[in-house]
């Protein structure tokens, strides 16, 4: 076929746009989709067709136009109809007749209506003259996101235009925005001069954020020479199935959808992470049916909206069949045919779904989610020059590592290139397979991109044609059959390789030599005088002097060249020789016939008075591709106009032209001339797609050549960067036939460092560790046991893709599964507490886990009290070491220690804590001590927190770290034994705040967890004390403060403490005589007294007493914030209660909870009985070691005058007596007194009146 054939043959293959309108099969499956059917047509107009503008398309654009914010917008945004399919508001005074068409007076008003048939809810831009521009909806979006400005915004009319060469930037913006755009272009009307009064026009492509590219086809004008090549993101879907959710992924530039089935909420949620998507993320509607049942997966549906919020919009989709549904979205979605074939190919597992992909809490920790403060594992292992595709690449696969065959694939290719002494082609990774494969396929490949392909494929035929790196070739040619899911023999790729570049240097010119054709050498003498005309010229017109002595015809002359020749230095010359001859020659009879005319003009004009004046030009024009010549007053040449045939020529419309002459043989010669580079163009296009159509048939090697380069750039990136860094190629373990090893998982690891650390940096601590059981992590605060996690699963995943790792030496295993959590925050949106997040968390755990898992948790049970979350932790370390797991527990939860010692002396765990050392530092005259954390993970148990140290370093006041360190030694010496033992029988469940006889035995939820504050406290590794210990050795005296009447007391005393004190005191009242004390019935009534018992009352700081206490006669005790008591009766407890809150600032004014009032109300004319209450109640509480602001009180004598007062006197002081405990004993050697523990008090108590199940209700503040 000859070159005029093939030009025809080319021309005629897109006589139909590449992206045109869709079929009418297509058009109706998506109007009955939409419902278009149901809804009413929208009436445009006298003379307008009827345009279906459907409910959901009204919605669509009503959002869209909520993104419209910019302020200068907001009068058009106004003047929009909504029920418009464009946006234009219909106004008569506008409307006009266009060729019969009632329309609104605005450029291809028409056209935007017909296209928006087809695209209801795309962006349209259609080329109008020098301009690709929009109305209505459209045009606001194009200038709120292309940042461009409105056409005549003071008409109300929303109209915006780009220049041709900005249109692909505004297309990419748009995208980004997640809008899809339909361009439209121009066809030429091949009737130069004659006038055309409509354009056709036709759409040239659909870009969607998905497939962005636009491919320029053949109606396109020369105005752009480079195409558009932007990659696109894959479409993602997701479902849901009985047996776990589905994951759908559309890859364009292989027509091959892969599905991921039999996911867990967590491997979901770490895939759509791991793959960045195009817009809409495709949910079907299983997953919101299932929510709706109540099941976990309402979590997984509202993380989904968390992931997919400001970054894409969500689109749901029914089917029966998910997998055809998702095929249907796709192919509406990138403009496909409906019978087009997608390939679709299920991911390749092992047994049981294995392995699985890193969860996202691993991806966070180790930075691959741009996670805020997280050091990111990609930066350390790629340098900054890393070409953004290869790039992609390793981030992909460090949050998804490959099987394990593939993974020894890569390392055998890291080793090769590791040990490589020579050097090596440097592969390139300029271009995607996606943009290869839908270049080549749609015939749109021009001269840069086979120049980019031949840079792509050269070095991979070198580097398989050179000795020593088979091994490399063969470990990229291994990993990239299985990532492209193709395969193609090694000898396949090589001849293929070969032929593919014979072909496109055969075709393409390489170095743009024949720029400028056969005439290159015959014009490079005038280039410069070209160049110097015109900046003489540019200079004269500024300055005001002469213009450029031969007229501009030397510039005129190459411009006429430079803007008609584009098409040189595409192709090879030899191929397209016939039509360049007949372009040289045109142009060389032209550059006579001007150079003829213009000679005489010359001449004509320096004849005259004023040469200067009347001297003729020669200019090319651009709009008309033509050169004219240009005569101040053509009436003063009379005789050279008849000498020369000079007249008037007409434009490119038609119009005649008054300000230059030409003649008609120069008009001829142009007319030829234009007409040879439009053929000679359209060859060249025809010779570039004649090249793609030969390389279709080779696609697939084109594909895996690319992808090897891509694939092959990375690894050497990553070696450069490693072998900079000083980490070592580890030892993988092997394995048969791809599947995972039976056997347990040991991973060896000799000097490892945290990854984005240098290693010869003297900070930066190296460890040795060996994982094949579970290692129990104990250790300081900020000691590293976080970055020890972080650091393990660094080097775990960049083993197992087969990478360099920051160690000196390491032999690594391959996992299943890969488990990096630190239990940290809660989760509002899904109604979740930072506790019920871990569960969710540790219920993710122990279904997943197997003995070839990686577990590293860190510090869970931070979202519970202490006791509950060693007993979960505890349980967890035994489910764990009962698989067989290897893991790594870093825990501040000291008696896990003491709970797994069985397991350990089992071999099931081991112990290792990081070190801690004794830092000795001079300050003036003194040396002060402090503990130290090395960084260093050693053998052994590690019980310092380092939490005051802590504090204090980052800047915690310092009264507040002192007065903790205080009340950390009371609790270290047993104090929280004797808290349990008075909260035996608390109940928090009374609605009361009522304080009840304590029960003698038994332990409450609450007491226990009094209890856990003193297990694993203190630096001696104890492990707390027995329940049945006596409370004779609470009397230990604490850290003592100066004596004052405001200091705190040597010895803190609790307000339930108290509170036992004032019971005992009326219960044995009770007991000696019935006294008229307000009673509540106990329940279960089962009391000698009548079934009843006194009720305490508690009001505590922030707390209001109640009304019906108002104006009541009580005995109260109170406990200020300092631990200074107060006992008293009052008539009035409201204002005692106040006078209390305002007395004596400086006891109350002290660290501590707060004002703490109790007391119990006395029945009516009960005066004296409330004083011998008093009375008692002091001595009780002044022999009990109370610190008492006064005791005054306790000195009354006189309680009535009646014999019931002089017996309730004898009374008080037995209950004094008998409460403080006539027996009571005497250490040897020291007289102290050894007060007897409430435990005694009650069980004496409930020998007189049995106990009962009410409890105090303290409130605290």
């Amino acid at each position: 076929m000859c070159c005029s054939q093939h030009s025809q043959a080319w021309l005629g293959s897109f006589a139909a746009p590449i992206r045109g309108p869709r079929s009418a099969s297509t058009i109706a499956a998506v109007s009955s989709r939409r419902g278009a059917s149901s809804v009413k047509p929208v009436p445009l107009g006298d003379g307008d067709d009827m345009l279906v503008m459907s409910a959901e398309d009204q919605q669509f654009w009503n959002e869209m136009m909520q993104r419209v914010d910019l302020p200068e917008l907001a009068d058009l945004r106004s003047r929009l109809d909504s029920t418009h399919p464009v946006g234009i508001r219909r106004n008569s005074r506008t409307l006009k007749r266009e060729d019969g068409v009632r329309s609104l007076g605005l450029p291809c008003y028409s056209y935007f209506c017909e296209v928006k048939k087809q695209y209801p809810k795309y962006v349209v831009l259609a080329k109008i003259g020098d301009f690709y521009e929009t109305l209505g909806f459209d045009a606001l979006l194009l200038c709120q996101f292309a940042k461009t400005n409105p056409m005549s915004p003071r008409s109300g009319v929303a109209r915006a235009g780009v220049p041709i060469q900005n249109m692909p930037r505004a297309v990419r913006a748009l995208n980004a925005a997640d809008i899809s755009v339909v361009v439209c272009s121009e066809i030429p009307s091949g009737r130069y001069g004659q006038p055309s009064p409509r354009k056709d026009r036709t759409i040239m492509g659909v870009s969607t954020p998905a497939n962005p590219m636009i491919l320029y086809s053949a109606v396109e004008d020369g105005g752009l020479s480079e195409e558009v090549y932007a990659e696109g993101l894959p479409l993602i879907g997701v479902a849901s199935s009985k047996a776990g959710y589905i994951f759908f992924e559309y890859r364009h530039e292989l027509r091959t959808i892969l599905v991921s089935e039999q996911l867990s909420a967590e491997t979901l949620m770490s895939k759509l992470y791991a793959q960045r998507a195009a817009p809409p993320l495709l949910v079907h509607s299983s997953v919101k049916e299932v929510a709706s049942l109540g099941s976990s997966t309402g979590r997984v549906e509202l993380l989904i909206k968390a992931y997919a919020k400001g970054v894409l919009n969500i689109k749901s989709f029914t089917s029966d069949n998910p997998l055809q549904g998702f095929k249907n979205e796709v192919k509406l979605e990138m403009s496909l045919h409906p019978r087009e074939g997608l390939r679709v190919l299920t991911a390749e597992k092992h047994k049981d779904g294995r392995p699985l992909a890193p969860y996202l809490s691993t991806i966070n920790n180790l930075g691959l989610n741009n996670s805020p403060g997280m050091p990111t594992l990609l930066e350390a292992a790629l340098p900054s020059r890393t070409p953004p595709e290869s790039r992609r690449w390793l981030e992909g696969m460090l949050r998804q590592p490959p099987p394990p065959a593939q993974a020894l694939a890569l390392h055998q290719a890291c080793r090769t290139l590791a040990e490589q002494t020579d050097p090596i082609p440097n592969l390139s990774a300029a271009m995607s397979i996606k943009k290869v494969s839908e270049v080549i396929l749609v015939r749109q490949g021009n001269e840069n991109f086979f120049r980019e392909l031949v840079g792509v494929l050269l070095p991979v035929i070198q580097l398989m044609h050179q000795p020593g790196l088979n091994s490399l070739v063969d470990g990229l040619m291994t990993y990239v059959d299985w990532d492209l899911q193709m395969h193609v023999e090694k000898e396949d790729l090589l001849q293929t390789g070969n032929s593919a570049l014979q072909e496109i240097m055969r075709v393409v010119d390489m170095d743009g030599s024949g720029a400028t054709g056969l005439c290159r050498e015959r014009d490079s003498g005038s280039e410069s005088d070209a160049e110097s005309s015109s900046s003489s010229s540019s200079t004269a017109s500024s300055s005001g002097r002469s213009p450029p002595s031969d007229g501009g015809l030397a510039l005129a002359l190459r411009r006429l060249q430079s803007e008609n020749e584009r098409f040189r230095g595409k192709v090879n010359p030899d191929i397209i020789k016939k039509q360049l001859k007949q372009v040289d020659t045109l142009r060389l009879k032209i550059e006579v016939e001007v150079s003829r005319i213009m000679k005489r003009l010359m001449a004509a004009s320096s004849e005259g008075k004023d040469p200067m004046k009347y001297r003729p030009s020669c200019k090319y024009h651009d709009d008309d591709r033509t050169v004219w010549l240009s005569l101040v007053h053509l009436s003063k040449a009379t005789k050279l106009k008849d000498e020369l045939q000079l007249y008037h020529p007409t434009d490119r419309k038609g119009s005649t032209v008054t300000g230059s002459v030409s003649t008609q043989q120069l008009d001829v010669l142009l007319a030829e001339y234009r007409e040879a580079t439009d053929r000679a163009a359209l060859e060249v296009k025809a010779q570039l797609y004649l090249l793609c159509e030969t390389l279709d048939p080779w696609l697939k090697q084109l594909m895996t050549c690319t992808q090897a380069s891509i694939v092959g750039r990375a690894l050497m990136e990553h070696v450069d960067e490693a072998v900079s860094r000083s980490w070592c190629l580890p030892e993988l373990e092997a394995v048969q036939k791809g599947e995972l090893p039976k056997g347990p998982p040991r991973l060896e690891v000799t000097g490892m460092w945290p990854y984005w650390k240098d290693v010869q940096a003297p900070d930066t601590v190296i460890n040795d560790l060996v994982l094949d059981r579970i290692i129990l992590l104990t250790g300081p605060n900020m000691a590293g046991k976080s970055t020890i996690l972080r650091s393990i699963a660094a080097v775990a995943i960049l083993g197992n893709c087969g990478l360099l790792v920051p160690a000196e030496s390491a032999t690594i295993p391959f996992y299943d599964a890969y488990m990096l959590r630190n239990f940290s925050g809660d989760s509002p949106l899904e109604g979740l507490s930072s506790f019920a997040l871990e569960m969710v968390d540790v219920k993710a755990v122990l279904r997943d886990a197997t003995a070839r898992s990686l577990i590293l948790l860190d510090e869970m049970g931070k979202g519970t009290e202490v006791l509950a979350a060693t007993s979960l932790s505890g349980a967890l370390l035994e489910q764990l070491g009962d698989r067989g797991c290897t893991a790594v527990f870093a825990t501040h939860l000291h008696d896990l220690v003491g709970l797994m010692r069985e397991r350990e002396q089992e071999g099931q765990i081991v112990n290792m804590c990081m070190e801690v050392v004794e830092d000795k530092t001079v300050q003036g005259d003194k040396i002060i001590k402090a503990l130290a954390p090395t960084w260093r993970i050693v053998p052994g148990h590690c019980f310092e927190s380092l939490a005051f140290q802590v504090s204090q370093d980052y800047g915690v006041q310092s009264q507040v770290v002192h007065r903790a360190m205080h009340l950390f030694e009371l609790l270290s010496q047993g104090r929280p034994l004797k808290l349990l033992q008075d909260a035996q029988n608390f109940d928090k469940t009374s609605s009361a705040n009522s304080v009840e006889s304590l029960e003698g035995n038994g332990i409450s939820s609450h007491a226990s967890l009094l209890s856990n504050l003193q297990l694993g406290a203190g630096s001696n590794g104890s492990y707390g004390h027995k329940e049945d210990q006596s409370a004779g050795s609470e009397s230990e005296e604490s850290s003592s403060e100066p004596s004052s009447t405001s200091s705190a007391p040597e010895e803190v005393h609790t307000i339930e403490e108290a509170s036992m004190v004032l019971k005992s005191v009326l219960i044995q009242i009770l007991q000696q005589e019935e006294q008229e004390i307000l009673l509540e019935p106990s329940s279960p009534p089962e009391s000698s007294n009548r079934g009843h018992d006194p009720i305490l009352h508690l009001v505590g700081p922030g707390q209001r007493w109640p009304a019906s206490h108002l104006q009541r006669s009580a005995v109260y005790i109170v406990r200020y914030s300092s631990g200074w008591f107060y006992c008293g009766e009052t008539d009035n407890v409201k204002k005692r209660l106040k006078d209390h809150s305002t007395r004596m600032p400086s006891v109350c004014n002290h660290r501590g909870p707060g004002l703490q009032f109790l007391y119990t109300l006395i029945g009516e004319e009960a005066k004296s009985r409330a004083r011998q209450i008093e009375s008692a109640c002091i001595k009780a509480l002044r022999k009990q070691n109370f610190p008492l602001v006064s005791d005054a009180d306790a000195n009354h004598k006189s309680f009535g005058r009646s014999t019931r007062g002089r017996k309730a006197k004898k009374q008080m002081e037995e209950v004094a007596a008998s409460t403080i405990g006539g027996d009571s004993q005497h250490d040897a050697g020291n007289e102290t007194p050894v007060i007897a523990s409430t435990s005694q008090v009650v069980a004496s108590t409930s020998q007189i009146v049995a106990s009962t199940s009410q409890v105090v209700a303290v409130t605290a503040i």
